[in-house]
Formats: C-alpha cells, sequence, structure tokens
C-alpha cells in the first residue's frame, strides 16, 4: 500500500529545517542540498515543494510569522485594552529561547528580502496586519477611555511596531545588555506614556 503523505505537514518539517539552519549557520547556510540534510527529504522531494532558496525562506517566515499569532489566539487574552496590548508587544520581544529563535528568523529573512520583490511582499503584509492589530486594540483603549487623548491608534501601532523591532534588534545582538527583565522593563516605560491619567 502506497505511502499517504501529509504535505502541509512535510512543508512545516522543511520549514522548521530552514528555521534550524538560519539559526545555527546563518541565512546563507539555506541552500536546496542543505536544507534536505537537515529535513531528512532527498534534494529531489524537496525541490517539489520549494523552487529556491526564496521559497524556502519565505516558508520560515511564514512559519514564524503564523507561530506569533497562534501563540496569541492560543491564550484568548482578554482584558483591559492596554494590558492586552501590552500582552501582545511582549510576545514580539526575544525573552525566551522560542522567541529568540523566532526574531533572528524575522531579522534574516528582512534583510535577504530587500531586493526580492516577492519576499518584501511578504514581509509588507505581516507588518501591515501587525499595524492593524495593534491599532484595534488602541482604539478599543480609546473607546474605553484609557488612552491618552490626542493619541491616533494608526499612528500610535505604527510607531509601536517600531520601538519593538528596534529593541528586538538590540537584545538579539546585546542579550547581556537586554535581557528578558530589561525588555519588559522598556516595554512597560513605552506604554506607560499611553495611558490616561484617570486610568491610572
Amino acid at each position: 500500500m502506497p505511502k499517504i503523505v501529509d504535505h502541509a505537514v512535510r512543508r512545516l518539517e522543511v520549514a522548521d529545517a530552514v528555521i534550524r539552519l538560519i539559526r545555527r549557520d546563518g541565512v546563507e547556510a539555506v541552500t536546496i542540498r542543505h536544507v534536505a540534510a537537515e529535513s531528512g527529504w532527498s534534494p529531489g522531494v524537496l525541490g517539489h515543494y520549494f523552487a529556491d532558496k526564496d521559497a524556502l525562506l519565505l516558508a520560515a517566515f511564514q512559519r514564524v510569522a503564523d507561530a506569533v499569532v497562534e501563540r496569541v489566539a492560543r491564550r484568548h487574552v482578554v482584558g483591559e485594552p492596554l494590558s492586552v496590548l501590552r500582552w501582545i508587544l511582549r510576545n514580539m520581544l526575544p525573552m525566551d529561547a522560542e522567541r529568540r529563535a523566532e526574531v533572528q528568523v524575522w531579522f534574516a529573512f528582512l534583510g535577504h528580502a530587500l531586493a526580492r520583490p516577492p519576499l518584501a511582499a511578504a514581509q509588507r503584509a505581516v507588518y501591515d496586519e501587525w499595524r492593524r492589530a495593534l491599532g484595534a486594540v488602541l482604539q478599543q483603549a480609546a473607546e474605553a477611555g484609557v488612552l491618552v487623548p490626542g493619541v491616533e491608534p494608526a499612528g500610535e501601532a505604527a510607531a509601536l511596531v517600531s520601538f519593538v523591532d528596534g529593541l528586538a534588534v538590540q537584545a538579539l545582538f546585546d542579550p547581556e545588555a537586554f535581557p528578558a527583565s530589561r525588555q519588559a522593563e522598556l516595554l512597560d516605560e513605552r506604554l506607560r506614556v499611553l495611558r490616561a491619567a484617570c486610568a491610572a
């Protein structure tokens, strides 16, 4: 009886192999041959699913982006909007081994995507969705009266994405100066200015 292949599972296994390679050897190590060896699939089988290095990197990037969304969705976070915002943003920072691995892949992909329009389009789509999600939470905070008057949700969402990206880069390259506790402290300081005095 022929073996039944779950193609979705196979693609995820390959994406995980790409993530391991990037973490261990850098983005330059991502080739069909190296990923085949890492994943345990033959280059021929791998080539059936992924045309080239860009396709492999895109799969890994989407895997990381989906993991963050899934982690947030799995918790079904509810509560006061700015507390929800804080929890979401903490999940974007390299505050443990899992999130550090995600951030490594994230920035490796971004650097590679700059000169590759299809990859850049995927990156833009993820950032667009991230800004929309944060903007929606900030809008809820405004409607609940806990956001400082005058803060425009969409603009503040973009500013928070920039803040978290910058902090993540520093924590990735200088983990001793930016351990999880320091990242949390800086994030809390950044969010404190958003809370209306009446809600403090």
